[in-house]
């Protein structure tokens, strides 16, 4: 495991509405501002863009809810125009066999968030009597659509030219396999970023943008579950299950919701009353109310969001496997990232971006020493940018790293505090999360509890 020098105290002004959405117009991208001069002797040379989903509804329940919100997922307007022209520029393959993906094939990217019978409102979860739990919902709103063309146009106008005028073959996007939300805010990024009517793009570009996605799961290295790594499963479900809602907010709760032990709805990795509660709030509706017409008040929520957001920083940056966990499952996507940028130019694509869940961000942000110790928004996102020295200056790629559009740079491990990071300095210190290991494998082999790492 590798420590920052910097670590993160738990912040005492919590904003129990911070997980619904970011700025994603007003960033830091680019040579914006202040940079544009500090940046003065550097040419972009790649970005690279790790992005949470939009916005969506819920896929958790919670018992004796008399007031559940009423998802829209009926696109209209502009989000509307948008996904027609989806299919006449995009184009979803296999990352594992090179195949177009059929829109309706497995597994199932969608061009349009998944509705109800009604054709209007969002697809609820369902009880999966095989696997003994809920499957589905969760689908993304029409505003998580808005918040990824928004995001994408605001990254075209942060880097000019650069991102102006882009062919398929200069860019490279992969999205997880599952939630389809995640299919689909990748789409609406590209559309956001591309831009244009149809029409435009089809005259501009020949052939179509891809979005890859991984068949087989354990193929993907944002996906933090596929058990690839036993070890950092193994540290990460510690840290889960020593992270926990106060025992007293889980007494409240009972009480609203009329459930003698109420403890089930609080202990998953996105507790059950968490994304109820969030996702109907950011989506304009109510906070949960129980049968007796006593509902979670703001200051409980407050409370809770509290406790949510402790239990994120544990499971992912703590000192008891939290942060150990992220380093060891998310060096595979880092490496990733460090070798795509130390790649030859002719083979190095300008843009990549990777699509994922809140399990990306926040254990990358975590490994890389700059976790924020809160649970990530929807469309949150982290920019890698590599810029290196113009051809009259003498100097080596650097790296500039930006978390919801803000300059995290100085907090990123093994780059010294400094306003850019050496590429070296950067890969040096993804190495030294394997320590005292020379592989990625051998670091994932699990280690009985007591055994001494020598």
């Amino acid at each position: 495991m590798y420590l920052a020098a910097n670590s993160y105290l738990l912040s005492e002004g919590h904003d129990d509405l911070h997980v619904c959405h970011v700025d994603v117009t007003s960033g830091q991208e680019g040579k914006n501002g202040k940079y544009k001069e500090f940046l003065a002797d550097y040419e972009i040379a790649q970005v690279q863009v790790f992005m949470r989903h939009g916005a969506r509804s819920n896929h958790h329940q919670i018992p004796n809810y008399i007031n559940p919100h009423n998802f829209s997922c009926e696109l209209q307007g502009s989000e509307l125009e948008a996904s027609l022209d989806f299919p006449y520029f995009l184009e979803a393959v296999d990352e594992d066999t090179g195949l177009t993906l059929p829109i309706d094939g497995n597994p199932k990217p969608s061009w349009n968030p998944e509705t109800g019978p009604d054709g209007k409102s969002c697809k609820e979860p369902e009880w999966n009597r095989t696997l003994g739990k809920l499957q589905g919902g969760g689908v993304l709103l029409p505003k998580g659509v808005r918040q990824m063309l928004d995001f994408g146009n605001s990254l075209q106008k942060s880097y000019g030219p650069f991102l102006g005028s882009l062919s398929p073959d200069e860019v490279y996007v992969r999205a997880m396999q599952r939630p389809p939300r995640v299919f689909l805010s990748a789409a609406s990024f590209l559309k956001g970023l591309i831009g244009g009517s149809r029409a435009a793009v089809e005259q501009l570009h020949e052939g179509n943008f891809k979005i890859h996605i991984h068949s087989n799961e354990k193929e993907e290295p944002m996906e933090s579950s596929s058990g690839v790594c036993a070890r950092g499963d193994q540290l990460y479900n510690g840290a889960d299950k020593k992270s926990f809602i106060l025992k007293e907010q889980v007494v409240e709760l009972g009480k609203l919701f009329n459930v003698s032990d109420f403890s089930p709805h609080c202990k998953s990795k996105d507790p059950d009353i968490a994304d109820v509660a969030i996702t109907s709030v950011c989506d304009g509706g109510e906070l949960p109310c129980g049968p007796g017409n006593q509902c979670i008040s703001h200051e409980l929520q407050v409370r809770l969001q509290r406790s949510y957001d402790k239990k994120w920083y544990e499971q992912t940056a703590g000192r008891d496997g939290g942060l150990e966990a992220s380093q060891l499952i998310m060096y595979p996507l880092l490496k990733e990232l460090v070798d795509g940028m130390s790649a030859e130019p002719s083979s190095r694509p300008k843009l990549k971006v990777y699509a994922g869940r809140d399990g990306v961000i926040g254990p990358v942000a975590a490994a890389l020493g700059f976790g924020v110790g809160k649970w990530p928004p929807f469309s949150a996102h982290i920019v890698f940018e590599l810029w290196e020295p113009k051809q009259s200056v003498a100097g080596s790629a650097m790296v500039r790293v930006l978390y919801n559009g803000k300059d995290v740079t100085s907090g990123v491990i093994g780059c010294g505090g400094g306003a850019l990071c050496p590429l070296e300095s950067l890969k040096s210190a993804l190495q030294k999360f394997l320590s005292p290991f020379a592989t990625h494998e051998e670091a994932c082999m699990l280690i009985p509890d007591h055994a001494e790492v020598v």
